[in-house]
């Protein structure tokens, strides 16, 4: 089948109770080579639950009449979003046409991007409830031996650093085992986490309590951090699995720099962006038999939308509240540094499956991971 594509329209959902009679406006037109402009399609809308049932009734494109009859796309973002906000958004959708049956595809909407801190908050919040008692009662497993929480590759590196009256910080700091960590095998004068979940950083702050910690943890959007903590903090975290959850590298970097002292250490502890190239196991075009096979675009600008749980933390599949994260290049790591004005002391790449999402792949010659020493001058 012979697939064209339109260029971006631009639609303005006005009826509020989203029962009936909303108007396709197009602020753009077809390609030449496709044939007709739209002119425009009356539509019904109806909201069930999830879904959002869209009926078009007519509409004329290369000459011929079109009646694509009933679409259903998934809409579960709109759950959290408030209602007035939603129907004052305007939607960029890039539509498809297939020119063999005369069918026109809504294939993407931005709700997702607009309202990612808020769904991921509600969506970590969720898996954390989920979590089974041994990921949260860490208060014992740090007493016994608080570099289990910490991986080979970073303690390579921090064994060779004096933490001696150091202020450490982590942003995205889950539950604060790490960062909690550190403060007690480094010997790190206190240290601060913050992340957007409520659930855990209140769990954070209970467990620093139970140990006697000099340590604190603060719910925040990380793009929201307080002034306060401006020029605070002798060495920064961002761990394992973190930078997915943020849409600009570049905004997240200088934050990171106005945090840090002046010679204060950023250290970047993630997965290789040429992961998000690969299926994770149960997602669509995943092949266990070769997990070498690439299925995502490496330049790839959607967000990724999950909502089969967080199964690293409760060992379990579940229908969950949307997980919004966003793949990065190379590219936009290191300009992201180089805007922010940090400089890099140490690279590294490395074959270790410490995301946990590629089993195939562990010590398989493939880059899994990287880590970053960078230092504001």
């Amino acid at each position: 089948m012979e697939i064209k594509y339109m260029t971006k329209h631009r639609f303005i959902i006005n009826d509020k109770k989203a029962l009936k009679e909303t108007i396709l406006h197009p602020e753009s037109h077809l390609k030449p080579s496709i044939g007709n402009d739209l002119d425009h399609f009356q539509l019904d809308i109806t909201y069930d639950k999830e879904q959002w049932i869209i009926d078009y009734f007519d509409g004329v494109i290369d000459n011929k009449y079109v009646n694509p009859g009933v679409f259903l796309f998934s809409f579960h973002s709109v759950i959290d979003v408030p209602w007035d906000d939603l129907m004052s958004m305007n939607y960029d959708i890039r539509v498809l046409y297939h020119r063999d049956i005369h069918q026109i595809s809504l294939l993407q909407i931005d709700v997702y991007h607009l309202h990612f801190p808020k769904l991921n908050q509600d969506a970590w919040n969720e898996a954390y409830a989920k979590a089974p008692s041994s990921y949260k009662n860490i208060v014992k497993r740090l007493l016994e031996n608080p570099r289990q929480f910490l991986t080979k590759r970073l303690i390579s590196h921090l064994d060779h650093r004096d933490f001696a009256g150091h202020h450490v910080a982590q942003l995205a700091c889950n539950n604060g085992r790490e960062i909690m960590a550190i403060l007690m095998q480094y010997h790190a004068d206190q240290a601060t986490g913050f992340d957007i979940s409520d659930s855990m950083i209140k769990d954070a702050n209970q467990t620093a309590k139970l140990l006697q910690l000099n340590a604190k943890f603060i719910q925040s959007n990380l793009y929201e951090i307080d002034e306060t903590y401006h020029n605070t903090f002798d060495d920064i975290f961002i761990m394992i699995g973190a930078i997915t959850w943020f849409d600009d590298l570049s905004r997240l970097f200088k934050i990171v720099f106005n945090l840090l002292k002046p010679q204060g250490h950023f250290y970047l502890l993630d997965g290789h962006p040429i992961t998000g190239m690969f299926a994770f196991e149960g997602e669509e075009g995943y092949d266990e038999e070769n997990p070498y096979k690439l299925v995502h675009s490496y330049f790839r600008k959607e967000p990724f939308v999950d909502t089969d749980g967080m199964y690293y933390m409760n060992q379990q599949h579940y229908k969950s509240s949307p997980f919004v994260s966003f793949s990065h290049t190379f590219t936009e790591i290191i300009q992201g540094l180089i805007d922010a004005n940090l400089s890099i002391l140490v690279f590294e790449e490395g074959n270790e499956n410490m995301l946990e999402n590629f089993p195939g792949l562990d010590g398989k010659g493939v880059p899994l991971i990287f880590y970053i020493d960078a230092i504001k001058r």
